[in-house]
């Protein structure tokens, strides 16, 4: 079964709309590294086991939490049944 995110121009979707939330974000395949004004979080789509895992920075904890919180919705429009993981 294909995922959305299989399609390369979706994960660019992905990837401008994180950039509309005014987050600047680089894309390496399937993983994003997404800053604010400093680093807030790795996200990583595991399509295979239908995950988007979300790695939070510890150094700068509360900004990562409440970017996660706006990533995950954006996320959610794209595919709700897309299990969120945090770490």
């Amino acid at each position: 079964m294909v995922h959305i995110f299989d399609l390369p121009e979706n994960r660019l979707t992905l990837l401008r709309r994180l950039e509309c939330m005014s987050f600047k974000v680089r894309m390496h395949g399937y993983e994003y590294f997404v800053r604010k004004d400093l680093f807030v979080f790795v996200l990583i789509l595991l399509l295979a086991q239908r995950r988007a895992v979300f790695y939070k920075v510890a150094w700068n904890l509360h900004e990562s939490l409440k970017a996660i919180e706006v990533a995950v919705d954006v996320i959610e429009e794209f595919d709700a049944g897309l299990a969120v993981e945090v770490i």
